[in-house]
């Protein structure tokens, strides 16, 4: 670690968003989607979770958008994360997500997020890591 690594945001602030049903129905057409758990309240009724639940991918999404607030967009290239689904988010509901910084090596950032459900219980457990170097060397913080 030098003395820029004392920059790097922790926690990471993820603010809540209520998933909506519009919002279920616009990204089922933006990823060609339409598993009916999602989408169709009558199929997801008869099922062991009793309504529509939130597709997984979307219920992650404001992990990388508080990433790249937090530091840069250019960030993100190359990142990778490592995702797992523990329990499902209900339509309607606005998951928590709570990330902080874990590792730091000379070649990658590595940040732990856990999302929660409307119950409070995990959802998931995700794990980004960032490849320093390139085209950003030292993140931003507070707009600086």
């Amino acid at each position: 670690m030098d003395g820029s690594d004392a920059l790097l945001p922790s926690p990471i602030c993820v603010p809540p968003r209520r998933i909506t049903k519009s919002d279920i129905a616009i990204y089922a057409e933006l990823t060609n989607d339409h598993n009916p758990i999602h989408t169709d309240g009558g199929f997801a009724a008869g099922t062991t979770f009793g309504h529509p639940i939130a597709f997984g991918t979307l219920v992650i999404a404001p992990i990388w958008q508080a990433l790249e607030a937090a530091l840069d967009a250019r960030a993100l290239e190359g990142g990778r994360a490592q995702v797992k689904f523990v329990r499902p988010v209900s339509v309607g509901s606005a998951p928590t997500i709570e990330g902080h910084l874990v590792e730091v090596t000379p070649s990658a950032l590595s940040y732990e997020f856990v999302v929660r459900n409307e119950d409070g219980q995990c959802a998931a457990e995700v794990v980004v890591v960032l490849q320093r170097g390139g085209t950003w060397a030292v993140p931003r913080r507070g707009g600086a």
